[in-house]
């Protein structure tokens, strides 16, 4: 029975030796996340900030981005008239366009004109020529010519 008694102590120790190691680094993580409270020097070092970007050349006048809210949220239909009129503009000055490069000329995600385009589509503003990655856009309606 003693040994029984000398390995169950042993584990113990083990334990309680353990679950402070564990504490210890869960107490180092949280002091390295909030900035190091402590007087002593953080682990690692911190990375040097950014250098600013460079601004982005004057376009099209660019409409409202959307909001830093929660993502997926609504536009407004004043954000995607602007988006609208933002595309619309770049077709008309741009003809045989595709999308990749109304949202370079805009500053805007493909996938965030997905609905300004399908409503200038519905509308007959834009035309369509191709599918998927090859298609091309072109003013409809007024003057646009579609080839």
């Amino acid at each position: 029975m003693a040994d029984s008694n000398e390995i169950r102590a042993r584990v113990d120790a083990f334990v309680e030796e353990l679950s402070a190691l564990v504490q210890q680094a869960v107490i180092e993580k949280i002091q390295a996340a909030i900035g190091q409270t402590t007087g002593e020097r953080p682990r690692r070092a911190i990375a040097a900030p950014a250098a600013p970007r460079a601004a982005r050349p004057a376009g099209p006048a660019a409409p409202a981005r959307r909001s830093k809210g929660k993502r997926g949220g609504k536009r407004t239909p004043e954000e995607l008239g602007q988006m609208a009129a933002a595309v619309l503009q770049f077709v008309e000055n741009n003809p045989n366009a595709n999308i990749e490069e109304i949202g370079r000329g805009v500053g805007l995600a493909t996938k965030d004109l997905a609905l300004p385009v399908r409503k200038l589509l519905k509308e007959g503003r834009l035309k369509k020529r191709g599918e998927k990655r090859a298609t091309r856009y072109n003013a409809g309606g007024r003057g646009g010519r579609v080839a």
